[in-house]
């Protein structure tokens, strides 16, 4: 429960826009890692989905969602060292 507290204290701080939850992380770290070039079943490993048709799916559908202000808001996130 701190990592989300830190994560929506974060993102209000950073005034990045939109829903704070964490599960929009795992989506945009999926989404990036399929549109960097990392393979399906890379992906599929990470996210530890059992069927490589559940993270085809689960990218496939959010591929157009990450915006530039969930990119800003991870990015501040990581350089700050989630703290």
């Amino acid at each position: 429960m701190a990592i989300k507290r830190r994560w929506h204290k974060h993102c209000k701080a950073h005034e990045v826009p939109g829903r704070h939850n964490l599960h929009r992380i795992r989506r945009t770290v999926a989404v990036l890692l399929r549109k960097s070039g990392s393979s399906l079943d890379d992906v599929k490993e990470v996210l530890g989905h059992s069927r490589a048709h559940t993270t085809a799916v689960y990218t496939k559908e959010f591929m157009g969602e990450v915006s530039a202000a969930a990119l800003q808001g991870m990015a501040h996130w990581v350089d700050e060292g989630a703290q």
